[in-house]
C-alpha cells in the first residue's frame, strides 16, 4: 500500500489534524522558518511538539547501525508510555509524524472523531512495544477515513499533487519531550528512540546538527 506524499505546509497537516478530530484551540501547526534566535522567536508556544523533514538516503547508515543497536539484547529502551507506531503504508511518514505529534502531547480530540476513536482502541491503550507498533499500524492502515482525509489534503496543496509511486528523498521525523527527555518518533525505525536531555523542544536543532 502507498500513499501520495504529503506537502510540507502546515496548513495541510492542520487541514489533515482537524478533519481527522483534532480541536484546533488545542493545539495547531506553524512553520518554523528557519534555525536563527530571530525566526524561531516568531514560532508561537508553548511548543508541544516538532515536525521536520530528514534527508532519507544521507541519514540511512547512521539509521541503519542506530536500528542494529536498539534491538541488540540489553539495549536501552524508551517508556512504554510513549506512543510509538510503525509505518507500514509506503510515503505515509507525514501521517505518521502527525499522529505521533497529536499522540505525545495534551491536545483533546472531538469526542466520536477518528483519532478519539483510534487512539480509544485495545492497541493504543497498551503500552508501546514493537508487536504493538505494528497492530496500531494494521488498525490505522485498516480505517479507511484516515486514508480518505490523507488523499483530501493531498489536493489542497500549492503544489501539484505528488504520485504514489514517487520515491522521495525526504522522511518526516516527529519530535516530542517526555519527562525532560527529547524523545524522536519515527515509523520507520524499531521504536522510539532518546535523543538525551531537553528543556526546550526548539533545542531540537542541538539534537540534529
Amino acid at each position: 500500500m502507498a500513499w501520495v506524499p504529503l506537502e510540507s505546509n502546515p496548513e495541510i497537516f492542520n487541514g489533515w489534524a482537524n478533519s481527522a478530530g483534532l480541536e484546533p484551540d488545542s493545539g495547531q501547526f506553524y512553520d518554523v522558518l528557519g534555525l536563527d534566535e530571530e525566526l524561531l522567536a516568531l514560532v508561537p508556544r508553548p511548543v508541544k511538539a516538532v515536525i521536520m523533514v530528514s534527508p532519507y538516503h544521507e541519514g540511512l547508515p547512521r539509521w541503519q547501525a542506530e536500528n542494529e543497536a536498539a534491538e541488540k539484547p540489553g539495549a536501552v529502551k524508551v517508556d512504554g508510555s510513549i506512543f510509538w507506531m510503525k509505518q507500514t503504508i509506503r510515503n505515509a511518514c507525514g501521517a505518521m509524524a502527525l499522529m505521533h505529534a497529536v499522540a505525545n502531547t495534551d491536545v483533546r480530540f472531538t469526542p466520536s472523531s477518528p483519532l478519539e476513536t483510534f487512539f480509544a482502541s485495545p492497541a493504543c491503550q497498551a503500552p508501546s512495544t514493537p508487536n504493538n507498533g505494528n497492530t496500531r499500524a494494521e488498525v490505522f492502515s485498516s480505517t479507511p477515513v484516515f486514508a480518505e482525509i490523507h488523499a483530501s489534503m493531498c489536493n489542497a496543496g500549492q503544489s501539484a499533487p505528488a504520485s504514489a509511486d514517487e520515491h522521495p528523498d525526504g522522511a518526516y521525523v516527529c519530535f516530542v519531550k517526555h519527562d525532560g527527555r527529547l524523545i524522536e518518533l519515527d515509523g520507520g525505525r524499531p521504536g522510539a528512540i532518546d535523543r538525551g536531555p531537553c528543556n526546550d523542544l526548539l533545542e531540537v536543532r542541538l539534537a540534529i546538527e
